[in-house]
Order: structure tokens, then C-alpha cells, then sequence
């Protein structure tokens, strides 16, 4: 995966180049951000996985809770459609979520065989609970990173993930 986005982003900063606006030493620069932006993803994935593994719950399961807390009841195919993933993926993360009580599939008035999966009482706890955990670490490390340096960081992040999806 760095492969491809490393020669992407390389493809790019030269044909700047040839345009004069780049010098290749903004080659380096972005390969370096690209690099270390994949190592924080392994680090955030990290981290994530430890803050759930003590709920029992994985990336995926936590990503299902919160879609379905802020969209509202959904049916399998709209909920696959949310997250990107197959049906029958989402009917596997569902009845997991399902056999622990935090969501339930309940009759679609719409569409009977449609079932909708609507988050418990339980489910909204454990999210909140998950809330909370990830705000105390995002609130400690926003204490030591100035808001200016994270929004910059995040503009050029955004812009990069512009770039390379043009190709």
C-alpha cells in the first residue's frame, strides 16, 4: 500500500516539476508524510483495537453502533451501503452485536422482509462508554498539539487524499 502511494505521490510531485513548481525535495517531503501517515494508522488501529478489546467489540462492531446511533434504524443493505461492506458481512457483524444485546432486528413496516437493526439501550451505553474512553485520550493528546498545527495538519492531509484520488 506505501508502494503504490509513494509512487503516486511521485508521479505527481514530477510532473510538478516539469511545470517548475515543484523541486524534487517536495518529493521527499511528501514520501516522508506519507510514510509516517501510514505508521500513525497502525498506531491509531493499535490503540484501537485496545480500547475495545476490553468491551469485546472490534473496529468494525464499534463503526456499526456508532452509524446506527446517529443514523437511526437501518435495514442490512443500508447499513452495508454506510460502511461499505457486503451484505452478508453486515448480517455477521449485526447477529454478533445482536447475540450481545446492542442492537436488535426489528419488523420493517416498509418492507417485512426487510429487517431493521436499531441499537438497545445497551448498545447506546457501550458507545458511550467507548465516547468516553476515546475523548480522554484524544483530550490528553490535544493538551500537548496547538489547534493551529492540528488544523494545518489536517488541511494537508485532506488535500493529499485529494491528490491521490485524482490519480
Amino acid at each position: 500500500m506505501i508502494g503504490v502511494l509513494y509512487t503516486k505521490v511521485s508521479n505527481w510531485l514530477l510532473k510538478k516539476k516539469k511545470q517548475k513548481e515543484k523541486p524534487v525535495s517536495g518529493l521527499l517531503a511528501v514520501g516522508e508524510m506519507v510514510r509516517k501517515t501510514m505508521a500513525l494508522g497502525g498506531v491509531l488501529q493499535a490503540r484501537e483495537v485496545a480500547l475495545l478489546g476490553s468491551l469485546e467489540l472490534t473496529p468494525v462492531q464499534r463503526d456499526v453502533l456508532a452509524v446506527l446511533r446517529s443514523r437511526g434504524p437501518l435495514t442490512m443493505a443500508s447499513l452495508a451501503r454506510a460502511r461499505g461492506f457486503s451484505r452478508q458481512n453486515a448480517r455477521v457483524l449485526v447477529h454478533a452485536l445482536a447475540s450481545r444485546g446492542l442492537v436488535e432486528l426489528k419488523t420493517n413496516p416498509e418492507h417485512r422482509r426487510s429487517a431493521l437493526t436499531v441499537i438497545t439501550p445497551a448498545g447506546v451505553g457501550t458507545l458511550q462508554e467507548i465516547l468516553h474512553r476515546e475523548g480522554e485520550i484524544l483530550g490528553r493528546v490535544a493538551a500537548q498539539i496547538e489547534a493551529t498545527d492540528a488544523r494545518r495538519v489536517s488541511a494537508t492531509l485532506e488535500r493529499l487524499a485529494e491528490l491521490l484520488k485524482e490519480g
